[in-house]
């Protein structure tokens, strides 16, 4: 992912960040605020987030794992 779309992202949750830094002390709002902007962009970069399957993926897992579950039940 590149810096600018990891910043795009960050762009997008300012909002959230900044409402969630008001349920703390005005002296540590600063140092949360970076500290949760640093940890959201290690996240990004280790690609800790998953990649949703789309519909039908996930409809033919649950199939197999259906079919695998009544062949052990013979």
């Amino acid at each position: 992912m590149s810096e600018k779309e990891i910043l795009e992202i960050i762009k997008l949750l300012e909002p959230k960040i900044k409402k969630v830094l008001l349920q703390t002390t005005s002296q540590n709002r600063d140092d949360l605020e970076q500290d949760l902007i640093e940890l959201l962009i290690k996240k990004i970069r280790s690609n800790s987030i998953q990649e949703v399957p789309g519909f039908f993926e996930f409809i033919n897992e649950q199939v197999i794992k259906q079919q695998s579950t009544l062949e052990k039940d013979k």
